[in-house]
């Protein structure tokens, strides 16, 4: 491996540490007391809630996802609770928004279990297109959302292709169009247009 290449990937490696070092914009922290190493997960919850019923909000981090991602994950909670195999799930656009909620009521011996995964690509994939010019590989979006973006017109290493194609174009665009200011406001309806879909079906 030449020193050039060697050295992007530690820069790569130390931008995604210094990501990964400041989660929160204000950190929360939860305490328990000395001793107490007990940690109830999702059976023991729905079990101990009044109605027997609880809601479970997944939601998927950066790099491109769909609803496949949405029926795996609520499908892999299902079987991990003893539900069915294969749960029900209905999709169900935000108004307003490119993003979709999937939702399914998964039965289970501890009670019912509420799932909703909000996929929610769709919002920043019109941003990123605008870098599908530098993909060696142009990715599903990039051709349905920009089909006559030129070809990359040099020949790239393995590694740097898949770090350009998928990590940084895709992955790591993720985290940053989200702070911009413009897709703030798209993002911030969806979590106010769910929560208060949530509100009138009686939700919390």
């Amino acid at each position: 491996m030449s020193t050039v290449v060697l050295s992007g990937v530690l820069a790569i490696f130390a931008l995604l540490s210094a990501g990964c070092s400041t989660p929160f914009e204000a950190p929360e922290f939860e305490s328990r007391p000395a001793g107490q190493t007990d940690f109830p997960g999702i059976a023991q919850l729905v079990s101990q809630a009044p109605d027997r019923s609880i809601d479970v909000l997944m939601v998927h981090g950066m790099c491109t996802h769909d609803g496949t991602w949405a029926r795996s994950s609520i499908a892999s909670l299902s079987k991990v609770l003893g539900g069915p195999d294969a749960p029900t799930v209905t999709p169900e656009p935000v108004t307003g928004t490119q993003t979709t909620v999937f939702r399914s009521s998964i039965p289970t011996a501890h009670g019912t279990v509420n799932a909703s995964a909000i996929v929610w690509s769709p919002v920043v994939a019109q941003l990123k297109s605008q870098l599908c010019y530098d993909q060696t590989k142009k990715s599903a979006d990039c051709k349905a959302i920009a089909p006559n973006a030129p070809p990359y017109p040099y020949k790239r290493a393995s590694l740097n292709r898949a770090l350009k194609d998928d990590l940084l174009n895709d992955c790591l665009a993720d985290a940053l169009s989200t702070k911009a200011s413009h897709v703030t406001p798209s993002a911030s309806s969806c979590s106010w247009r769910c929560w208060r879909r949530r509100r009138r079906a009686g939700q919390s």
